[in-house]
């Protein structure tokens, strides 16, 4: 049942790409917001 494995590989590539793409954009978002905060902060 070759089919059955590649779907769940592709379908487990796909997860783990959409994690680590969430990851980075919390990251980014939470330094955005530490960033702004310390320039609002600065005037």
């Amino acid at each position: 049942n070759r089919n059955k494995i590649s779907e769940n590989h592709f379908r487990y590539v796909c997860f783990s790409l959409f994690k680590n793409r969430a990851r980075t954009f919390w990251k980014f978002s939470q330094m955005l917001f530490v960033y702004m905060t310390s320039r609002s902060n600065k005037t």
